[in-house]
């Protein structure tokens, strides 16, 4: 019976005596009714019901043993067909075993992600740390997803796990979902306050009284606005959180006093002179001395709509309107 073994060492061969021979091919030829066992491109003699071991040869890194595979015969058995120095019982007709090798470890696959492996292979029980990329503008890690199954992370929601190699290949992938941002507006409003990376965004400034307005002002964030001085402005959301301010300046109005002065922090105009104020100034007005024989009576407000309190003190304070107005100290005789 022939006999192959590939990539391996036999034992347990016909010893050559008497009639038996090796051939100038390197065949050992038994002549007691034996078969032809082919081994290492030479080929032995062996019996029907022998014990034969058979052995690996040595293999080059990064390979390893992996198990042996019986290409030609049939009735074989091998003891273990995953230990590289082994037996098997010769059956009747010829054989042939190979030797089957394969990387060191088994493969460790990410998608989205890397390992510690540097050669993307582990063996068994070894502990392996994977590591999601880096997440895309506007995304977010989320989990990891076990393709493999009977593998444990240590962490799914954790974007650095770690897990013990099974003997077998294992394959993971780094989930992501949409981040959201927030848009925050100052003197204004916006048609999203809460959004995604990409998405384009409109703000609005709000009317103001006696103001007017200017520009929109970035407090927050990496933003470019379509038109920074439009009242509605658009922009592209970027990969965080933004913040805005509405600028506003204030439209000038005339206040003119007659028969009396008025102040506003300090500033003073005297009576019969036109005064700039703006909408909310506070400003305080004093009568001025009566002529003789006369006594202040109050103050009439000739121009605008302003209502002051206590008009009948000859020193008064009122909040400016967005108006101009005029305000006259009157008198009586005594």
């Amino acid at each position: 019976m022939l006999k192959k073994i590939v990539n391996g060492i036999l034992a347990g061969i016909c010893i050559a005596l008497g009639d038996d021979t090796i051939d100038t091919a390197g065949k050992l030829v038994c002549a007691d009714n034996g078969f032809t066992l082919t081994f290492d491109m030479t080929e032995y003699q062996e019996y029907v019901g022998e014990t034969i071991t058979i052995t690996a040869d040595e293999i080059a890194s990064p390979f390893v043993f992996d198990h042996w595979n019986v290409t030609v015969g049939t009735g074989v058995t091998i003891a273990d067909a995953t230990n590289p120095n082994t037996t098997f019982v010769m059956p009747e007709g010829d054989v042939t075993i190979e030797a089957v090798t394969r990387q060191d470890g088994y493969v460790v696959a990410v998608d989205g992600g890397t390992s510690d492996r540097t050669t993307g292979r582990a063996n068994e029980n070894v502990l392996v740390t994977i590591t999601a990329n880096e997440p895309a503008p506007g995304k977010a890690f989320k989990e990891w997803e076990v393709k493999t199954e009977g593998v444990v992370l240590s962490d799914v929601s954790s974007p650095i796990a770690t897990f013990t190699m099974p003997a077998k290949d294992v394959a993971f992938k780094a989930i992501y979902t949409d981040e959201k941002y927030t848009v925050t507006v100052n003197g204004g409003q916006a048609n999203k306050t809460e959004t995604n990376y990409g998405d384009t965004v409109t703000l609005t400034a709000q009317p103001k009284t006696g103001k007017n307005f200017v520009k929109w002002n970035c407090n927050s964030g990496n933003v470019t606005l379509t038109d920074a001085t439009a009242v509605n402005a658009t922009f592209t959301m970027p990969a965080g959180n933004v913040e805005f301010t509405a600028e506003y300046s204030y439209t000038d109005y005339t206040l003119t006093v007659l028969n009396g002065q008025a102040n506003k922090t300090g500033s003073e105009v005297m009576g019969g002179f036109a005064y700039v104020m703006h909408v909310d100034d506070e400003i305080t007005l004093t009568a001025d001395a009566p002529a003789d024989g006369f006594l202040f009576d109050k103050w009439v407000v000739t121009a605008g709509t302003l209502r002051i309190t206590d008009n009948t003190n000859e020193t008064v304070t009122f909040t400016a309107l967005a108006e101009n107005t005029t305000i006259e100290a009157t008198y009586k005789e005594q």
